[in-house]
């Protein structure tokens, strides 16, 4: 079994912290910007998950779902 994820401009897709992860953490900045308590994201290309062109909590929740292994690195269902 391999591991994939996608990489955009040096970062992995869904990683919104840039520590080279994709943790809880990074749905939790998303959340943070989508009721107001940060004004922007520094990577706004890696948050839109679900390539819906908006940073919504769902874009969280398809980083929760990444992070126990329902969806690959792609954001698609295993």
């Amino acid at each position: 079994m391999h591991n994939l994820s996608v990489v955009q401009e040096g970062g992995k897709y869904g990683d919104v912290y840039q520590d080279g992860r994709v943790t809880a953490t990074d749905a939790l900045y998303i959340l943070h910007y989508t009721v107001g308590n940060l004004d922007r994201l520094e990577c706004c290309d890696y948050a839109d998950t679900c390539r819906d062109g908006k940073i919504t909590a769902t874009d969280a929740l398809f980083i929760l779902h990444y992070t126990v292994g329902n969806l690959n690195g792609y954001y698609e269902a295993v």
